[in-house]
């Protein structure tokens, strides 16, 4: 290739500690007897212990043979540990809950020191041995493991850090030279990497290119498990010529960034760039989804068991949206630095709504034990003391970076807890403490979804936020019924949305039952609603168009399920209640199956 700047590893690695060597075991027979006798059931004692002792032999100066030997060892008992702590699903894990956030910072550094011994290693073994088969596969975990690093930095939205990517790419640049970039790692040693440097390259890349700090939490660890099966897909390509702006990344073998999506590539590029193509993985992404829509089943091998058919379809989609396509800015940024008052969470945008114009909302007053005679005549609120206990509103002041049409990127050096990406937010630049007239109107504020963030020690919390439009009324949704309850929401009217400028409706999400109709309380007037297709949804909050029922239609939602509570309950009293039989303990439910069904398990859908 002509790239003789990459001939030699240029890797960062831990200063040597004199004397290290007296507190580190570096006999390999003990070592190994170490690592085996540790109580992998007790994780929190574990941890620790391995990365103190992963942490010292890494600043420790042994042969080459103890040190590849070390690696080995410590690689199979990082596995062990990994896997306990593997995130299961990016939308609800118990065992995750359960994690400290002590014990995450010391994954997080056993990680480090997994990538600072094998570039120590590769560095060592590149210069005593040089290129060969082995090599290849010490440099194929390097990449795994610098990998991880990035991983783990998603995990918490935290920066890239400096230099990884110059790195990664140094060891694929290399790679190509010495011809080690397909060279197959052996089964025994596979663990977590892929079989080539290759394929462990592009695996961290599609992820990095999907801009895991626009996905909810969690959400690139799918990806990861997904890539692991069809990033074979996905291919390097050193022919120029072949260059387009779809489905074709720019990998610089000198950049600090993952490769990258560009309108054009320079004449005299040549050997310092590659192509990272994804036309094979597309189709293979289309098809998935065709399939998906036909047997309601995600692709398999991919995701892994905890993602279902929904889950999948939308992660599939997110792929395919960012392999696929150039996509340029459509309205310009403007640098600037502005204050402004930032409110998150439904409930408490909702509450301030209501504060700055109170005669926006009233109370609905009636439950289902006092619906009126004729509801369907009914279409007054009757009014009432609100039982809302008032609260005061949380309130954060951030700082703009810059702005455009359609949001804008606002940042904080205040402790205040980690937004989520998806998250509703209100902002206000209006910081006037007077009333109503001269200060903040419900006009003042502007609604935004968190799409991004990042974190970092010294800059503090970073968000890329998206513009909601629109003007705000708070309102409230009575869910009528045996358990009767209100959501508190937001009506958004005045903005176009697929040609249309028909009111939209924002709850928190999974608080009002899609396919019931309720109550819409604006005011004083009460307003039966449906919701139907949503806009948007996040793992916050959604964004729906609905439409406008019957009064009575409401009402006889809640009296059909009193109906049926109070025979339910007669039959209770009688002795008559009817049993589900596969509710006892101990039940098993044997169907019959036919020779030539279908055995397969349907992945039920799932919100």
């Amino acid at each position: 290739m002509g790239i003789n700047s990459f001939k030699h590893l240029r890797l960062t690695l831990p200063k040597q500690k004199i004397g290290e060597h007296l507190l580190v075991e570096t006999n390999m027979a003990a070592l190994a007897s170490w690592l085996k006798s540790l109580p992998y059931g007790n994780m929190k004692v574990t941890l620790p212990a391995l990365l103190k002792s992963l942490s010292g032999f890494n600043r420790t100066d042994v042969s080459l043979s103890t040190r590849q030997a070390a690696m080995e060892m410590y690689n199979n008992s990082y596995q062990v540990v990994a896997d306990y702590y593997r995130p299961r699903s990016f939308r609800l894990d118990k065992r995750q809950s359960r994690v400290s956030m002590e014990e995450r910072a010391l994954l997080f550094q056993l990680t480090q020191e997994m990538a600072y011994g094998y570039k120590s290693l590769a560095v060592v073994y590149s210069e005593e041995k040089g290129p060969n088969e082995t090599l290849a596969r010490i440099l194929n975990l390097t990449i795994y493991y610098l990998s991880l690093v990035l991983m783990h930095h998603y995990d918490v939205y935290a920066p890239v850090p400096k230099n990884i990517w110059k790195e990664i790419h140094n060891i694929l640049a290399y790679s190509l030279i010495f011809d080690l970039i397909e060279v197959n790692l052996p089964e025994a040693t596979k663990t977590g990497c892929l079989n080539t440097i290759e394929h462990t390259y592009l695996r961290i890349s599609l992820v990095a290119i999907c801009n895991p700090y626009h996905l909810n939490i969690g959400q690139h660890w799918p990806l990861w498990a997904y890539l692991s099966y069809w990033v074979k897909h996905a291919e390097l390509n050193e022919d120029l010529d072949d260059f387009h702006t779809n489905n074709t990344f720019v990998v610089n073998l000198k950049s600090d960034d993952r490769p990258l999506l560009k309108e054009r590539i320079e004449n005299n590029s040549g050997t310092e760039i590659l192509l990272l193509s994804t036309e094979s993985l597309i189709y293979q992404i289309i098809q998935q989804l065709d399939e998906l829509k036909t047997s309601g089943r995600p692709p398999l091998p991919g995701f892994g068991h905890e993602i279902n058919a929904t889950k999948a379809r939308r992660l599939l989609e997110i792929m395919q949206y960012h392999w696929q396509n150039f996509k340029k800015r459509a309205s310009p940024r403007f640098d600037n630095n502005n204050k402004v008052n930032v409110i998150a969470s439904i409930r408490e945008i909702h509450q301030e709504l209501v504060n700055v114009d109170p005669l926006s909302i009233k109370e609905y007053q009636g439950s289902a034990e006092s619906f009126p005679e004729n509801p369907q005549h009914t279409n007054e609120a009757n009014p009432t003391d609100s039982d809302e206990e008032e609260f005061e509103v949380a309130k954060t002041v951030w700082h703009t970076l810059n702005s455009s049409m359609g949001g804008v990127c606002l940042s904080t050096g205040e402790n205040i807890i980690l937004p989520r990406v998806g998250e509703l937010i209100a902002l206000s630049e209006n910081f006037s403490e007077h009333d109503n007239e001269e200060g903040t109107s419900v006009n003042s504020w502007k609604l935004g979804v968190i799409r991004w963030l990042q974190k970092s020690r010294t800059e503090g919390i970073t968000v890329g936020v998206e513009y909601i439009a629109g003007e705000l009324q708070p309102v409230y949704i009575k869910i009528l019924g045996l358990d009767e309850r209100k959501e508190p929401g937001i009506l958004i009217s005045g903005e176009e949305i697929q040609g249309k400028t028909t009111p939209t409706l924002i709850y928190a999400n999974g608080s009002v039952p899609a396919d019931q109709v309720v109550v819409l309380v604006i005011g004083d007037a009460n307003l039966a609603i449906k919701p139907l297709r949503k806009i948007i949804e996040t793992l916050s909050f959604e964004r729906v168009f609905y439409q406008t029922r019957e009064l009575s239609e409401a009402f006889k939602v809640a009296e059909d399920e009193l109906k049926a509570a109070e025979e339910a309950h007669k039959k209770k009293e009688s002795g008559d209640e009817e049993i589900e039989l596969t509710s006892l303990p101990g039940f098993t439910q044997v169907e019959k199956v036919d020779d030539n069904s279908d055995l397969s398990i349907d992945i039920a859908d799932e919100e």
